[in-house]
């Protein structure tokens, strides 16, 4: 039945995409591999990770993480990753972030192979499919129009101070090996395969376990999923925690709430409505209870819930069915 309620779902987005086949990008999925294998028993797992030290400077930027807390959610989440990869050989592969900038063609190339798709050098062109599709679209903290850019990969190198450098060598370095990181340089990338490998970039479940053989050194033991210490609900899920700085500056002002959780009312006082809640509407709605400091990312947030009671219901039933709890890193 659950599998169901999903394809029914993402059956029908693939189809309006001219695709027969979806996909879901969740991090959260790599606390419910287990479960998510049982109830799509055709399903396969692909994996990105990325240097610590990238990591650890993007979280910090966009959810304003402390520096060790980010670094231990890196070494907690890509242990849990290798440790899953071995459990679901066939179904699980592996790219870093850096090899798929660096060498795009390549590293899809061999994915859609092991995964029996056909090649489309439209997938070179991820900045033109995405401006063709939702030009206003953004993702993380950079539009998805924006071509591959490869300085991205050493970036963190000018973010990250002297105190955060050293948490990585203490905390991260002996797994950073392991995927073949040196967390004091940002471009050395050794090989995760073997020399004999017909693949260069593609790591696969057999590849994760013979490397687990080499590092002994790594602690191996899963640490299970984060311990939750909040309930969220479904608008907070769909917008993620800090979509926003109103919704976490103008906590404490009921505008700053309302807005931050969508549910800011449509006419502010004194203010235009935009269409359909946009824009003014939105944003001063917050603003007026909540100050300058509730206005600034209240206003697209709440438009976002209330535009997509879909992605709402779809989030609460996730909500009741995988557990009373979001597990959040910590």
């Amino acid at each position: 039945q659950l599998r169901q309620f999903y394809e029914r779902i993402f059956d029908r987005f693939a189809a309006q995409q001219g695709a027969r086949r979806w996909g879901d990008k969740t991090p959260y999925h790599i606390w419910h591999v287990r479960e998510l294998a049982q109830i799509f028993p055709d399903a396969v797992f692909v994996c990105m990770v990325r240097h610590p030290g990238g990591t650890t400077a993007s979280v910090q930027s966009r959810f304003d993480w402390q520096v060790s807390h980010a670094v231990k959610a890196w070494v907690r989440q890509n242990t849990e990753i290798a440790v899953r990869a071995v459990q679901l050989p066939g179904r699980f592969a592996l790219l870093r972030y850096e090899d798929l900038v660096l060498d795009p063609e390549a590293s899809l190339r061999e994915l859609l192979d092991w995964m029996g798709e056909p090649w489309t050098p439209r997938l070179l062109e991820h900045h033109v499919v995405h401006g063709e599709r939702e030009p206003q679209r953004v993702e993380g903290m950079t539009s998805a129009t924006d071509p591959i850019d490869v300085e991205r990969i050493a970036k963190w190198t000018t973010k990250l101070d002297a105190e955060a450098r050293e948490l990585l060598r203490t905390e991260a370095a002996p797994l950073a090996r392991f995927y073949g990181y040196d967390v004091d340089d940002a471009v050395r990338l050794d090989s995760l395969l073997p020399a004999d490998s017909v693949r260069r970039k593609l790591v696969t479940s057999a590849d994760i376990a013979r490397r687990q053989g080499e590092h002994s050194d790594v602690d191996w033991s899963s640490r299970g999923r984060p311990a939750a210490n909040r309930r969220l609900d479904a608008a907070e899920l769909w917008l993620g925690r800090n979509d926003g700085k109103g919704g976490k500056r103008g906590g404490k002002s009921n505008g700053g709430q309302r807005a931050a959780t969508g549910a800011a009312p449509a006419q502010p006082e004194g203010g235009k409505a935009g269409p359909k809640g946009r824009g003014k509407a939105g944003g001063k709605a917050g603003g007026k209870a909540g100050g300058k400091a509730g206005v600034k990312g209240s206003g697209k947030p709440a438009t976002a819930v209330r535009e997509r009671p879909l992605a709402r219901a779809v989030l609460s039933r996730v909500h009741r069915t995988l557990g009373p709890r979001v597990q959040e890193q910590r």
